[in-house]
């Protein structure tokens, strides 16, 4: 019997080539960007959630009844930021809000002090979150994203591809398939009363986590 491998939890463990599979999709997002957005159609939107339903200026609070493992970053002790908030669908192409699609709201506090992960936005006093509808990815990993990217690239019609590639249905991605069917088909009544999720693990401090947020009720 073969010996599973044990991951450690919190721990990355990103494939070596990860660096360059990332710059290829960023390549094929910029191509894309060109093709629906040459220089005389303006404004360019969005390669993703380009509808957005506006800005909302917020308080972000931290509540001083934090259990102690969640007590990590800007968590660490209670307290306000300013911030904004944009409600969006993640739709390349803007559509119907009555139509199925993703939902997505991004969080931007104000005021964060400290030195930050990304080497261009070291100094910037803030920080982001990105949240969906949904509380887990479509994709497993990067070189999964960059094949999907490839195909969307022949054209949207050429995605099914990316799930149902071939005769043999061992090869078949129905869990992803069920996944991306489950998010885009999503119908909400509105994006205020819905909860959102980061919908892969983020890394605090020596902690790894899936946040949440509930929607006004809760």
């Amino acid at each position: 019997m073969q010996s599973q491998t044990q991951l450690e939890l919190g721990k990355e463990y990103p494939p070596a080539n990860e660096a360059e599979l990332i710059r290829e999709i960023e390549l094929i997002s910029l191509k894309l960007l060109e093709q629906d957005y040459p220089a005389n159609l303006r404004p360019a939107r969005r390669d993703a959630h380009a509808k957005h339903h506006g800005c909302v200026k917020a308080e972000f609070i931290v509540a001083d009844d934090l259990p102690d493992e969640l007590r990590v970053g800007i968590f660490k002790e209670p307290r306000r930021f300013p911030a904004w908030v944009r409600f969006s669908n993640g739709a390349r192409q803007p559509q119907p809000d009555s139509k199925g699609d993703t939902r997505g709201v991004a969080i931007k506090l104000l005021g964060v002090e400290g030195e930050k992960v990304l080497e261009a936005e070291k100094h910037e006093q803030t920080q982001d979150f990105t949240l969906v509808n949904h509380p887990v990815f479509a994709i497993r990993n990067a070189q999964d994203y960059l094949e999907l990217f490839n195909l969307r690239k022949k054209g949207e019609k050429q995605i099914i591809r990316f799930f149902f590639n071939g005769i043999n249905p061992l090869k078949w991605r129905l869990h992803e398939f069920g996944i991306s069917r489950a998010i885009n088909k999503k119908k909400i009544p509105n994006p205020l009363t819905i909860q959102y999720w980061s919908m892969v693990p983020y890394q605090w401090i020596q902690s790894c986590s899936v946040f949440g947020e509930a929607d006004g009720d809760r």
